[in-house]
């Protein structure tokens, strides 16, 4: 009789341990997924409205072959501009923080394909020394004074069938990708940032160069025409007009003098370091960048791949999808495994005897049944911010069009203001040339010297800025078109592998290489 109480003991251990096993194996390899489908909408994403082409893509200095996707500043063969782009992307704070935040998502999604797994794993144990009442002792159990040992583990599973923890990895999956994206989003910007301060630095030094140069000219007129007065040639209006016209010149140097050294505190920052001298930066070129190519910016549809914000903005989208789907779930009941073994004993050295083994399993549920109010109030909470996820991410399509849009008016239309100031420069600096040979030889008043002089001066510093005007239009352009954050290696297939087929949108290698790190 002993031996067979024994060995119904030694099954029911063993019982309770193959279906600890099942539990668990089932619980890792979440073998029911693929008899069963989540509730809740199916992501699909969104069609956003591109154009066919880009408005100024048929002028001849503009190719609507696909954009350059990595390092466009290269465009610029400008070594300094080169270097100070390098420095920031490896030294910018905000470009680190980002980075932060793929690590922060990173985590929070290896927490939810945690949920895949018993949600409770558990050890417990214990020693508790109990004192009973004196008048609560029975005959049949008159110990006042006892000791309690137990030992264990405990787990509990609640399966997945409607999906809600399935739904979770999804939702922070399509989060990291955002995440990812943000921070190329980041990268974009700086780089527009780093570009567009340096341009406005070399278009001061380029108005200061023109300022001197025309500092210089009115300095020989000045003293022209006070050589003239001095001989009783001409009156001191002479001299007065000149001093003026020089003093006005002049005044225009501290304010460009300022406008280089913000850029270049600009820059500093931009690079991860405090406001300090760059001219070991720049000493490698001189000059407001410019480039002798066309610029190749691809078709409308390219910018749904190549637009950090954009791939962003659908990722979160895919995201707040999900969550649809998770409080969709809470409708339906919630089914778990539960299930413990361990040892329980009041004396020590019993605990782990076969006859201190106790434990259970079984299936419990709980269901919301009178909170349906609640959750649809929640479902209608999440499809609402789907829905203006939905409108940000199709302004921010729009955004991105209007950008490029502008950045190619600009750059198209300022080519060809620039092109007449040059010939109004050309034939100015002739007219100030004759004007003072006639003023000198006695020929021609003062007045016409003046006037030329002073347009003259004014319509160099206007090209100067149009020249700028040039390099600035072509960084807002290739930001707006959103390249420079892919790997050079990878840049060319970035459109190439995305699918963009109506309703689909597929997501490239490269964002999975952050969704799947090495563990």
């Amino acid at each position: 009789m002993f031996a067979l109480f024994t060995k119904a003991k030694t099954a029911y251990r063993t019982c309770i341990f193959a279906l600890a096993c099942v539990f668990f194996n089932v619980g890792c390899h979440g073998t029911y997924n693929k008899f069963l489908h989540p509730v809740g909408p199916n992501y699909c994403p969104p069609k956003a409205a591109v154009s066919d082409q880009w408005g100024p893509s048929r002028q001849t200095n503009v190719s609507e072959e696909t954009a350059v996707d990595c390092a466009w500043w290269a465009n610029f063969q400008d070594p300094a501009l080169d270097q100070l782009i390098a420095t920031a992307k490896n030294q910018n704070l905000d470009l680190k923080n980002a980075a932060n935040r793929i690590a922060e998502a990173r985590s929070f999604l290896r927490g939810s394909r945690g949920n895949l797994f018993p949600q409770t794993q558990e050890a417990f144990g214990g020693a508790v020394n109990t004192a009973r009442s004196i008048n609560n002792v029975t005959r049949n159990n008159n110990i006042q004074f006892f000791d309690f040992f137990e030992t264990g583990v405990l787990a509990s599973w609640e399966l997945d069938f409607w999906g809600r923890y399935r739904r979770a990895v999804a939702s922070s999956d399509a989060e990291l990708d955002a995440a990812f994206f943000n921070r190329q989003d980041v990268m974009v910007l700086l780089l527009g940032d780093v570009a567009n301060n340096y341009v406005r630095l070399r278009t001061a030094e380029r108005r200061l160069e023109v300022a001197n140069q025309n500092i210089e000219v009115q300095q020989l007129t000045l003293e022209t025409a006070t050589t003239r007065f001095d001989a009783g040639l001409v009156s001191e209006l002479d001299v007065t007009q000149a001093e003026s016209n020089l003093a006005k010149t002049q005044s225009s140097v501290p304010p460009l003098l300022i406008q280089r050294q913000q850029a270049s505190n600009t820059l500093c920052v931009l690079m991860g370091m405090p406001p300090q001298s760059i001219e070991p930066l720049l000493v490698t070129s001189v000059g407001i960048p410019s480039i002798q190519s066309a610029i190749n910016v691809g078709v409308p549809a390219e910018l749904l791949m190549r637009r950090p914000d954009i791939r962003r903005d659908e990722r979160k989208l895919a995201a707040q999808s999900e969550r649809i789907g998770i409080a969709a779930a809470e409708f339906y009941p919630h089914l778990s495994l539960t299930g413990s073994i361990g040892y329980s004993a009041t004396q020590f050295n019993n605990l782990f005897s076969v006859d201190s083994l106790t434990g259970f399993v079984g299936p419990t549920f709980r269901w919301n049944i009178f909170n349906y109010g609640r959750i649809v109030a929640a479902m209608a909470v999440e499809d609402a911010r789907f829905g203006q996820l939905l409108a940000t991410y199709q302004q921010t399509v729009l955004t991105a069009a209007n950008e490029v849009e502008n950045g190619l008016v600009a750059y198209v239309q300022t080519q060809h203001q620039t092109e007449s100031l040059r010939q109004s420069v050309a034939s100015t600096k002739r007219s100030v040339a004759l004007a003072r040979e006639q003023y000198t030889t006695g020929k021609g008043d003062f007045d016409r010297v003046f006037n030329l002089e002073v347009f003259q001066a004014r319509i160099e510093d206007e090209l100067a800025q149009s020249e700028g005007a040039i390099a600035a239009s072509l960084v807002q352009t290739y930001t707006a078109l959103g390249g420079g954050w892919q790997d050079c290696a990878q840049a060319q297939l970035v459109v190439a592998n995305a699918l963009i087929d109506g309703d689909e949108l597929m997501i490239d290698a490269d964002v999975k290489a952050y969704s799947e790190p090495a563990e």
